[in-house]
């Protein structure tokens, strides 16, 4: 198995995000589509690279943090 980080853009914004494969090479027809189905329509996947699984596991761990602070704030 083998653990990606990527970057997208749309015309909102930003994000980032993290996926699994089995292929040696990054799913990115995949990705495009869930990502464009779960964040904009315009999302496009501009950046990626291969991480090992702890690092995986780490950034797994800060994205939650995030998700949690800006769901707080968006119900203030």
């Amino acid at each position: 198995m083998r653990y990606y980080y990527y970057y997208y853009t749309h015309k909102l914004g930003f994000g980032w995000g993290l996926c699994k494969s089995e292929s040696k090479t990054f799913p990115l027809a995949n990705s495009t589509k869930y990502v464009r189905e779960n964040t904009e329509p315009s999302a496009t996947i501009s950046f990626w690279t291969e991480i090992p699984y702890e690092e995986c596991e780490e950034m797994s761990k800060i994205m939650d943090e995030y998700n949690d602070e800006r769901n707080t704030e968006e119900k203030d």
